[in-house]
């Protein structure tokens, strides 16, 4: 130890009195590095960052009400979500999310089907498509019973690489002839996407 010097292990830190506020970025510890005997200081903005703490990637979005979309009886459609909440690295963008880096992320979507005011609605379902590959679905089914609106909504985790891009497809049936799209009003997020990586 240098002049003056003391070993960590013989400090007395009154570890009794609370901190009385919560740890920021700039807080320091005390860690053994590489368990070798040699003690170092770090901050708590590297323990949070080793530790994995707080999500680095995430965006929600939303359609708003100027945005209801149109379509076709029995088609695949790309929605789209024109209204960002936050977008943390600015990943997402013309309604895909492109993954910045390799790790597994968490979505969830909901979207809401319309088929004006008659009960024509006879299939609803979500499709998530990864790199343009139709790859998770949820569907529902109001065969025998139609109706005029249905939210429907899923969740998944998976697998990126970086550059891989996410979007979200909708389709929907009718029992016979009507004006289907998907919905959004002025009060509530009715359509959006959302996301975030979880980790490695």
């Amino acid at each position: 130890f240098p002049d003056g010097g003391v070993a960590v292990a013989d400090l007395d830190i009154d570890g009794a009195t609370d901190i009385g506020a919560a740890i920021v970025d700039a807080d320091l510890f005390i860690v053994d590095d590489g368990a070798g005997g040699t003690n170092r200081k770090v901050t708590a903005s590297r323990i949070k960052t080793y530790a994995g703490g707080g999500a680095s990637d995430y965006f929600y979005a939303y359609k708003a009400s100027d945005d209801i979309q149109t379509l076709s009886n029995v088609t695949l459609t790309k929605v789209t979500f024109g209204t960002e909440i936050f977008d943390s690295g600015s990943d997402f963008a013309s309604s895909t999310y492109t993954a910045p880096s390799d790790g597994k992320y968490f979505f969830s979507t909901q979207v809401c089907h319309n088929s004006g005011t008659e009960a024509k609605l006879k299939q609803s379902l979500i499709v998530l498509y990864i790199n343009d590959v139709y790859t998770y679905l949820q569907n529902h089914s109001f065969a025998g019973n139609p109706t005029t609106q249905n939210t429907i909504s899923a969740s998944f985790c998976v697998d990126l690489s970086a550059s891989d891009t996410v979007d979200v497809y909708s389709y929907m049936r009718y029992d016979s002839a009507a004006t289907l799209t998907v919905h959004a009003t002025a009060t509530y997020a009715d359509t959006r996407f959302l996301g975030w990586r979880i980790g490695d």
